[in-house]
């Protein structure tokens, strides 16, 4: 999200106040995803996020198949996640086991670093 806030503000004037301020996860973050969507794919609004937290498009398709998008959003947010640098299909087998749960799941990720902990390639 560092280089997206200026190409935003460029392509639409009107609503400069929304792209000025990317804050991932409040509402107003939200609404300026909205506006700036239908320029570019019409995706839905997780996905300019997912790609910023590096989720790949895949995953987040299977986790939205099953439902557990906003979840894996959640997880991967998380800022112990995001220091584990794991890759987005780990972090989708992590909710899938958990069923869903967030904290759960992180709890798993958590634990299995513990144990394996040589630190896997970054992706």
């Amino acid at each position: 999200s560092m280089l997206t806030p200026s190409k935003k503000r460029s392509r639409e004037g009107s609503s400069t106040e929304l792209a000025s301020t990317p804050q991932p996860g409040t509402s107003s973050a939200e609404s300026a995803y909205t506006a700036s969507t239908p320029q570019k794919l019409a995706a839905p609004q997780h996905d300019e996020e997912a790609a910023d937290l590096g989720l790949d498009e895949e995953c987040l398709k299977r986790a939205r198949r099953k439902g557990l998008e906003a979840s894996l959003l959640s997880l991967a947010r998380r800022t112990e996640i995001k220091a584990l640098q794991l890759s987005s299909s780990e972090l989708l087998e992590a909710i899938r086991k958990s069923g869903g749960f967030v904290n759960a799941a992180k709890n798993n990720l958590l634990t299995e670093r513990q144990k394996t902990s040589q630190g896997m390639p970054a992706v």
